[in-house]
């Protein structure tokens, strides 16, 4: 005797392994990837390559080359041949005005623009500073330091100083500082301080410029 089953049923059934298809379908990395004159590629969502690997032409700033190529959007970001796009420069202010306070501990530099710039992962940043400073009052014996912060993080000890001496003089300074930042938004800083207070001691930044470079992870 035959058996006959249940309409119901089975298109249900059948509605079920439509929709496991269905799945399959979208998460077979095959469906997203082909291999075209021997290059494999993978292809995201909006229709660009993500990822190649064969004997590649240039694309954008990477060469023509035998090996794999990571893409953002169809940009390369890496190669067989290295990283590109680092180092990158995030932030740069340059300061046409002079500065002076009294302060004998480090703080920023009051009235000097501060960078702003946002890591969109942890990553190794470099801050440098370069410009130029004295110390008063002429004689005193005043001693100015100069130091930089990058987000929380501060120069250990005074990379830079200078004396107070018979006649008022601007010496240059170049400070250059590493460290490692956690994906977020910071600003970056000249800081400085006196070594003696009143009496007309102070410290003077005259002109100069921060930049901040990103490293790599």
């Amino acid at each position: 005797m035959p058996i006959i089953p249940n309409t119901t049923d089975l298109l249900a059934e059948i509605n079920a392994l439509a929709k496991r298809v269905a799945v399959l379908e979208n998460t077979n990395p095959l469906l997203h990837s082909a291999i075209t004159d021997g290059v494999f590629q993978v292809v995201d969502s909006g229709g660009n390559v993500s990822f190649e690997a064969g004997t590649l032409p240039a694309r954008g700033n990477s060469p023509a080359q035998v090996g794999a190529r990571a893409n953002n959007a169809g940009v390369p970001i890496w190669d067989s041949l290295g990283v590109l796009g680092l180092p990158k420069l995030l932030a740069e202010v340059i300061q046409t005005s002079a500065v002076q306070g009294t302060n004998t501990s480090f703080a920023d530099v009051s009235g000097l623009v501060t960078p702003t710039f946002t890591l969109s992962r942890s990553s190794t940043v470099v801050t440098f500073a370069m410009g130029r400073f004295a110390a008063e009052a002429i004689g005193s014996g005043n001693i100015a330091f100069l130091g930089v912060r990058c987000g929380p993080n501060t120069t250990t000890g005074a990379p830079a100083e200078v004396d107070a001496q018979a006649a008022r003089l601007f010496v240059p300074y170049c400070i250059f500082f590493r460290t490692v930042l956690a994906a977020g938004s910071y600003t970056a800083a000249l800081q400085a301080q006196t070594s003696l207070s009143g009496g007309g001691n102070q410290w003077d930044v005259a002109y100069g410029s921060i930049d901040v470079w990103q490293f790599g992870g």
